[in-house]
């Protein structure tokens, strides 16, 4: 396979899910919900049946429906991980870990960022269901956050040898560079650790995945080294120019901090690099990631970057691109049309 292409065919029927093994998943996953139901939520109906609600059964579909709207959830309060995680064996059970992999997926691990600002519960809820003990996790929390939600977020990871808070905070500045730099110190971290790792996958807290480890192992054994990023080029990124033509500054006003557009214009970018704009998500391969943090170029149009509007939505995006930068030559860089093509992640 191609590294410039990505395949977006990919169907899972049901005697490929067995031969997955995805029976295994799944109760794994009806455990999960055994375990946590009482802790988070009363239902007043039946568990479903995962293997239905894979088939697509329309019963099924509309029973999940009707307990989701009757169930009550009561989230846990920050200070209370402080307390949960002291038993950390008991932690795991409780709350429902999955502490057990396929072959398949011990073979794959998978680096993954989570920033995050508020809300303990909710962050912890994201990570159990992307928790594998092969992969390795890093939480950026944000450094002006309160103190109890730091120390929860510490608590947890502290029960994890795989899970892990960023060694450097920053304060985040919606659509600021610190954004970007938070993402950066996680890729870092994660290229220290022992674990070699094959992709990195960045999410905000408030995310929640769509496929399970094994479903996104196989897709991304599929990538063969691609990254799976946004591309924006043409009169969609003429709508947004002026976040990386002119300068931005960091203001106060009315007691928030904020940025605010300049008259300064911006020098082109370095190494004739052309920007195109992206999301500030995406799926990086392992040799991405060592290309971000040390080759020159990229480390300049880091620089370059700090006084832009958003630069997490642009960075990764242009680095990618290689029809509009072939002088980079980045590993799993895509050399088609940014805008033609299927982003999945």
């Amino acid at each position: 396979m191609r590294k410039d292409l990505v395949r977006d065919d990919v169907t899972y029927t049901k005697s490929h899910l067995q031969k997955l093994e995805i029976s295994q998943q799944i109760d794994l996953a009806n455990r999960h919900i055994a375990l946590t139901s009482n802790a988070t939520m009363k239902y007043k109906h039946p568990r479903p049946s995962c293997w239905k609600l894979l088939e697509g059964d329309k019963r099924e579909i509309e029973k999940v429906k009707m307990a989701a709207k009757s169930a009550k959830r009561s989230a846990i309060a920050d200070v209370d991980f402080i307390n949960l995680t002291r038993n950390c064996l008991q932690f795991q059970e409780n709350r429902g870990y999955i502490m057990s992999s396929s072959d398949l997926e011990k073979s794959f691990p998978i680096a993954f960022s989570i920033l995050v600002y508020k809300n303990a519960h909710q962050t912890e809820r994201l990570l159990r269901a992307i928790y594998r003990p092969q992969n390795i996790y890093c939480i950026h929390v944000d450094a002006k956050s309160t103190i109890i939600l730091q120390r929860a977020l510490r608590s947890i990871a502290s029960c994890f040898d795989n899970v892990f808070l960023a060694s450097k905070l920053e304060n985040v500045i919606y659509a600021g560079f610190p954004r970007l730099q938070a993402e950066l110190n996680c890729m870092r971290d994660a290229m220290h650790r022992r674990e070699k790792w094959k992709y990195y996958i960045n999410l905000a807290s408030q995310s929640f995945p769509l496929r399970t480890n094994l479903e996104m192992v196989e897709i991304l054994k599929l990538y063969n080294g691609a990254n799976d990023i946004e591309g924006i080029t043409g009169s969609r990124l003429e709508l947004v120019k002026n976040r990386f033509q002119r300068s931005w500054e960091v203001v106060r006003e009315n007691g928030n901090t904020k940025l605010k557009i300049t008259d300064k214009l911006k020098d082109h970018p370095p190494f004739n690099i052309s920007i195109v704009r992206g999301s500030a998500y995406g799926i990086f391969s392992r040799a991405f990631v060592d290309y971000i943090l040390n080759d020159p170029a990229a480390r300049a149009l880091l620089d370059w970057s700090r006084d832009t509007y958003s630069p997490d939505e642009h960075y990764w995006a242009t680095l990618h691109h290689l029809q509009v930068n072939p002088q980079l030559n980045t590993p799993g860089g895509y050399t088609g049309k940014p805008d033609n093509k299927p982003w999945l992640a």
